[in-house]
């Protein structure tokens, strides 16, 4: 099965309706449970009745891709939720009290934090800041900004505050309480972040300087309590791309629901490069609320069916791993949840080979290495709104980092 020529041709399905979404590879889906078959999924903004319907417009049941034959499933466009209000709930696929909540040091990847400015979610895991050299932790824009969205795209005339900066926010760990928002629990500093639009986005990231003393340089790379004890390097666009039809094993661990491996607990892919609506940026702390685009993401649940919540609200920011021949591998960063439309619990996460690239980051292996001054950033004024996502000064890259 050659997967790039899979990959290449899943567009051109597309055209057979304006109703189609997109296409991408996912698990059938058949009375309300995820079966072990690979499917060509239509992605629609509408299921209609049959007879609605245009003939020239119908999806066959089953389309031919190469030499290989792939019966279809439709689904309506995916509408799911940012993962950062707290939600205290039991059930048998968590621990409870779920330890990640504690607080924790040396610091490992899947951590309860909070910024200065409220909301909880996860700290997913450390990685090499490739321009500065320097050791940065890695979690979600809406879990560490107030304001995720570019400028330009929230900020007109009265709307626009002030207050909305990165550099004024303070990590803490754990993050359970604004009692924690002391020295003796700050982690570190917003740093950089990748503005999310109001078109189509690819990632939820932002990173953020962090203290040197809160680090191990040998378990620091960990996710906490999850069994793997290798150093997780990134794993390959060719390897993200492979999970959905090598049925790879996945895990990780969040805020909200702990650790999530093996057979009960742990998790599986379900859909591969769709397109989602997510849906509460901004939320309640703002007094603004954004629906936003993404595409080219990837959707898990449980490994067992009968096992809910793979993501939620805290789970945020969260890394989630794979399993590839033994060795475990960060693939994705954790920034939703939900309930499709058939009834099955569902977390996002937007690829890794995305996040390094547009975030220059590259997989940390425990070496020592620079920590950023983050109490004297360096930055650089322009005058009036601008709707770069960075500019590039003296050979340095300049982040948005909002108004002043």
């Amino acid at each position: 099965m050659n997967i790039n020529n899979i990959y290449n041709e899943l567009p051109n399905l597309k055209n057979i309706s304006s109703n189609v979404d997109n296409v991408c590879l996912g698990k059938k889906i058949k009375d309300g449970k995820v079966t072990d078959e690979l499917s060509v999924v239509y992605v629609v903004n509408e299921k209609k009745p049959l007879n609605e319907i245009p003939e020239s417009e119908l999806i066959p049941k089953s389309v031919k891709i190469d030499d290989n034959t792939f019966n279809t499933d439709v689904i309506e466009k995916l509408v799911v939720s940012v993962n950062t209000c707290p939600s205290e709930f039991n059930n048998d696929c968590v621990f409870s009290p779920v330890p990640n909540k504690s607080y924790i040091r040396p610091l490992e990847g899947g951590l309860s934090i909070r910024k200065t400015s409220n909301g909880i979610g996860t700290l997913g895991f450390f990685a090499k800041h490739t321009p500065t050299g320097a050791l940065v932790g890695v979690s979600n824009a809406h879990v560490l900004n107030k304001y995720p969205l570019n400028v330009d795209e929230w900020c007109t005339g009265e709307d626009c505050d002030t207050n909305y900066n990165t550099l004024t926010e303070y990590v803490y760990q754990p993050g359970e309480s604004s009692s924690y928002e002391t020295d003796q629990y700050k982690i570190g500093r917003v740093m950089y972040t990748y503005p999310l639009e109001l078109s189509n986005n690819e990632v939820d990231v932002s990173i953020l300087a962090v203290t040197s003393s809160t680090i191990s340089n040998s378990s620091s790379y960990l996710q906490y309590d999850l069994s793997h004890t290798n150093v997780p390097p990134f794993a390959t666009t060719e390897e993200i791309d492979s999970i959905i039809i090598d049925d790879i094993e996945l895990a990780a661990s969040g805020r909200s629901t702990g650790p999530k491996e093996g057979n009960l607990c742990g998790l599986k892919i379900l859909q591969s490069n769709i397109s989602v609506l997510v849906t509460n940026y901004g939320n309640n702390q703002i007094g603004y609320s954004w629906t936003l685009p993404f595409i080219n993401q990837m959707s898990y649940t449980r490994a067992n069916s009968d096992c809910p919540d793979p993501s939620i609200p805290g789970d945020s920011g969260s890394a989630v791993l794979g399993n590839f021949n033994g060795t475990w591998k960060i693939v994705g960063l954790n920034f939703a949840g939900g309930t499709n439309g058939s009834g099955i619990d569902i977390g996002i996460f937007c690829r890794i080979d995305k996040v390094a690239s547009l975030m220059q980051l590259e997989s940390w292996d425990g070496s020592t290495l620079p920590y950023i001054d983050y109490e004297n950033p360096e930055t650089y004024i322009v005058t009036g709104q601008d709707s770069d996502k960075y500019k590039t000064i003296g050979g340095d890259r300049y982040w948005q980092v909002g108004l002043i």
